[in-house]
């Protein structure tokens, strides 16, 4: 295990990138902070890691979790492909969840120059995903659940005895009437105007149906999410399911 990997590698980085490195040691590991950022705006970082006379560089899987929390679903057939292209043109040891390569003492510059490389590839995925709106994340959750043979209606104009209100969803769950509206925000405000409407729209539905359940699923992956900003929709829906918790959302419906 590395004792000093600063005075360790530091000779072999300089040259790679002029000096311009940051160089920490992490529990034994080299944490290598790069001139370089991602896509998103973050700094590369890589982890170098002394094992017999080689050296394993890795992301740790910072770049998949970075395309995961971004929406990018990376098991389609074209972004698989564009994955594996990167490890064979790199010489990656692995490129599926975590992107490893191994190094021997002269090449470790030249490696770290190609996993960069190697995560600034497959960062570009992020620019695949379909352009996000509310319409497309409503889109999901019908998708959502339809996969999950759970039969509803869409649009569904509901009177409330004076007026009428429009909900995205409508299914027949539990002998009453279950609603649910999709929310995907673009900013506080938006979150905070939106789950305020939302809130109104549950009150106004239930003093017409008061057997009926509401439900709010909110996009917390490319939209907004504070639960502070939005505690009248926590106090007047059944229940508030975050997307990346949407199996919950089976459960809440039975």
């Amino acid at each position: 295990m590395m004792t000093n990997c600063n005075a360790l590698i530091r000779d072999r980085l300089r040259d790679a990138f002029d000096g311009r490195v940051s160089i920490d040691e992490d529990q034994g590991d080299c944490r290598v902070v790069l001139p370089f950022y991602r896509v998103d705006g973050d700094p590369i970082i890589l982890y170098v890691t002394e094992k017999d006379d080689q050296y394993q560089i890795s992301d740790e899987g910072e770049t998949h979790g970075m395309l995961l929390t971004s929406g990018v679903d990376i098991d389609t057939e074209k972004r698989e492909n564009r994955v594996e292209a990167a490890r064979e043109r790199f010489d990656l040891d692995t490129s599926k969840t975590e992107i490893t390569l191994t190094a021997s003492a002269d090449e470790l510059g030249s490696r770290l120059l190609d996993a960069y490389q190697a995560v600034q590839w497959i960062s570009f995925l992020i620019y695949t995903r379909r352009p996000y709106s509310p319409s497309y994340f409503r889109d999901k959750v019908a998708g959502f659940l339809r996969q999950n043979e759970l039969p509803f209606e869409e649009d569904v104009k509901v009177s409330t005895g004076t007026d009428e209100e429009e909900v995205d969803f409508r299914l027949d769950t539990h002998g009453y009437g279950t609603y649910l509206e999709a929310i995907q925000a673009r900013n506080g405000s938006d979150l905070e105007n939106k789950s305020r409407d939302t809130a109104l729209k549950w009150i106004r539905i239930n003093r017409a149906e008061p057997n009926a359940r509401f439900i709010t699923v909110l996009d917390d992956i490319n939209g907004e999410f504070k639960k502070e900003r939005m505690m009248t929709l926590f106090d007047d829906s059944d229940a508030v399911v975050p997307w990346s918790e949407r199996d919950d959302l089976l459960e809440v419906v039975k």
